[in-house]
């Protein structure tokens, strides 16, 4: 099924062209995957024997490879259609045409657009052989969209913030007892998508500034990955570097110079194929870095961005296999508090049909249509209850009688294509109806003011524009049943609450970062979760809490206070962030010039940073990498201070919301298990296998 389109996307033309070019990524089901995750609590629990036995990729691809039925069945499938394509492990690209595509998949392509995105190409309902679609998860390139626009989070009431920079993280955290010394096999890296690419001179000027420690080579990106992760892109007031790129770039790097930094680039308007794409980048490496820094993700329903109904599992299975390898990846946890999304006021997609609302009518007018009402509704009066359609004409949309013609009051008359086209361009209209007919062997469409009879004409198609008059109700005291009448509104349908946590982050695979400051924004002081916006945080309705975290969850909802109405998160869901840093008053160079940024994408860079320093210990001292961390995390809650302080019922820098989560003592879906305490977690980190610590 095509994914409905979000509200800022709209349909432009019918149909794309037959020789437009498409770029299609099939992901084939990968087998024994059950085995994979088995494989990942057992290399990454401390408590393992096994623990740190990561696998190569080789032992990892041969794991989960599909199977050989399933690669022959969508390979002839492409084959037969005449389609180019290439396959790397369960991935299959194809390039073809959307004529070709659309009748192999039985669709149709047409282009969306929004204000603020390109034009994209996008397919109605597809459907896939029996056969193809039991070997298949996913397709990617369908229906993608980007992330919508994420403008700076604004300061509130333009109050002075803390000064954040690499000193002041590495004083709070007490970040010590570890130098780098540019180990090959010790490299972190950050990945970016969109227009996120990063400008070498600013990170230069800003751990000159910020870093003064770092030498001229500790300055410069050791490695460059993707697509041309330097070259400007087209802002608002000329070229520009992406700001979320060089904050992630920038303390990545400055809260641990001399670990060898890669940057990770992806270019491209749909934000699940990119994740696939990124992370299948990843896996085809043999060495890739050990950690990585993701300051991406959505909190709200992935379908919006039409994302495929595989591609969550799909793409998680890609975290298992960087778990089963060793590899840590640290996501923000988002900036929108608990992800509450305030429905709309009025939504003419929710009607009740043949229903009435009874009670007090604030407004009458007329209109052509019910969804009318919606549209003109709010401008009457925006704290209305419900509203109701009646009406005056049939409700048939431009029910034809055919060989009839109307007499009457012409309004106009122009050329037609069909008699339907009579029809949508009436609608829009402030006429009675129209008659569709050929006038001098020419269609036509002949507009009527009034309509004061008919005749018998055996080439003419005539029809009604439905009218009615819409009610606005300002108290509604009930419902009834009334044949061809409209209601709709918040008492008509009322509103079900549901918090969303962000993806990827909520996937259990990864650790995910939440947000703090520093009370009274003095960097002396505690810390508290941040107010400026809404950590991320909550619970997921798509995966269940894993077994190292449902003692923390269990402890949380003992002792949280104000949880949000029942059914609007699922108690025995994955809880995020796992854990927190600080989020507000990131300094940053961007074009040159100095920014103030804040967001959990500042608190990711920054804790992957310290999961860099820690590799760099353990592989001096002879030991793996930390690896997927949250079984680690979890069994040792005293690697961190407990915040207890804040919410996040607060939205992306527009103030409070309806519904959130309190931090409380323990963990919590604010600030997860808390901030960390530096030399605690090396402690913990080189004690993990043998009960020894050494000292680097």
């Amino acid at each position: 099924m095509a994914p409905t389109l979000p509200s800022t996307w709209q349909r432009v033309s019918r149909l794309v062209h037959d020789d437009h070019q498409l770029v299609l990524t099939i992901s084939l089901r990968q087998t024994r995957l059950a085995e994979l995750y088995e494989t990942v609590r057992r290399v990454s629990n401390p408590k393992s024997p096994t623990y740190g036995q990561y696998l190569t990729r080789a032992e990892v691809d041969q794991l989960t490879a599909p199977a050989p039925s399933s690669i022959d069945t969508v390979e002839r499938w492409l084959n037969e259609a005449a389609v180019r394509f290439s396959r790397h492990g369960e991935l299959i690209e194809a390039t073809l045409t959307a004529k070709v595509a659309a009748k192999l998949l039985q669709t149709r392509f047409h282009h969306v657009a929004c204000k603020w995105a390109a034009p994209q190409a996008v397919a109605d309902d597809y459907s896939l052989p029996a056969e193809v679609h039991d070997a298949v998860i996913a397709i990617y390139g369908l229906h993608g969209l980007p992330l919508p626009p994420r403008p700076f989070i604004s300061i509130s009431n333009e109050r002075a913030k803390a000064n954040v920079t690499p000193a002041v993280i590495i004083k709070t955290y007490g970040v010590s007892g570890v130098k780098p010394s540019g180990l090959k096999d010790n490299t972190q890296a950050v990945a970016e998508f969109d227009d996120e690419t990063m400008g070498p001179p600013d990170l230069d000027m800003f751990l000159t500034r910020f870093a003064s420690a770092a030498t001229a080579s500790q300055r410069k990106v050791h490695k460059f990955v993707g697509d041309n992760g330097t070259k400007k892109a087209a802002g608002m007031f000329g070229p520009t570097w992406g700001a979320e790129a060089s904050l992630d770039i920038d303390y990545i790097m400055g809260v641990a110079p001399g670990v060898l930094t890669e940057f990770w680039y992806f270019a491209g308007a749909d934000f699940c194929k990119q994740m696939k794409n990124w992370s299948s980048t990843v896996l085809a490496s043999d060495t890739p870095p050990l950690v990585h820094s993701v300051s991406y993700g959505l909190q709200g329903d992935l379908s919006e961005i039409g994302c495929p109904q595989g591609a969550p599992d799909d793409i998680d299975a890609n975290f298992a296999k960087f778990a089963a390898r060793g590899i840590s990846v640290i996501f923000a946890s988002g900036d929108s508090g608990s992800g509450y999304i305030a429905p709309l006021k009025c939504d003419d997609s929710k009607t009740a049909q043949d229903t009435a609302v009874t009670g007090t009518v604030k407004h009458n007018f007329t209109a052509m249509e019910a969804s009318e009402c919606c549209d003109k509704v709010l401008d009457a009066d925006p704290d209305f209850k419900a509203w109701t359609f009646v009406p005056t004409l049939d409700m048939g949309h431009c029910r034809h009688e055919n060989g009839t013609a109307y007499e009457g009051e012409i309004f106009r008359e122009e050329g037609a294509i069909d008699d339907s086209y009579c029809c949508d361009q009436g609608s829009g209209l402030d006429i009675a109806g129209y008659t569709y007919l050929l006038k001098d062997g020419l269609p036509t469409c002949r507009y009527f003011k009034t309509i004061t009879g008919k005749t018998k004409h055996t080439s003419a198609s005539s029809a009604m524009i439905p009218r009615g008059v819409c009610s606005l109700y300002s108290e509604v005291t009930g419902k009834v049943s009334q044949e061809g009448t409209i209601s709709g509104g918040d008492a008509v349908f009322p509103e079900h609450v549901q918090l969303w946590p962000s993806w990827p982050a909520s996937s259990p695979m990864v650790t995910a970062v939440g947000g703090t400051r520093f009370v009274n924004q003095d960097v002396t002081q505690a810390e508290m979760a941040t107010d400026s916006f809404g950590s991320g945080g909550g619970f997921s309705d798509r995966y269940p809490a894993f077994d190292d975290q449902k003692a923390a969850i269990a402890h949380y909802f003992v002792n949280a206070p104000h949880l949000p109405p029942a059914g609007s998160f699922p108690l025995g869901g994955r809880g995020t962030p796992d854990v927190a840093a600080l989020a507000e008053g990131y300094q940053i160079v961007l074009n040159g010039e100095s920014k103030v940024l804040d967001g959990t994408s500042a608190a990711a860079p920054t804790f992957a940073a310290l999961v860099a320093l820690l590799n760099e210990a353990r592989l001096r001292a002879g030991k793996p990498p930390m690896g997927y961390l949250n079984p680690w995390l979890y069994a040792n809650p005293g690697m961190f201070t407990d915040i207890t302080i804040g919410t996040n019922a607060i939205g992306r820098g527009n103030g409070p919301i309806k519904y959130g989560f309190n931090c409380t003592t323990g963990w919590d879906p604010v600030t997860g298990l808390g901030t960390p305490i530096f030399s605690k977690m090396m402690a913990a980190a080189m004690d993990a296998t043998n009960g020894k610590e050494i000292v680097v």
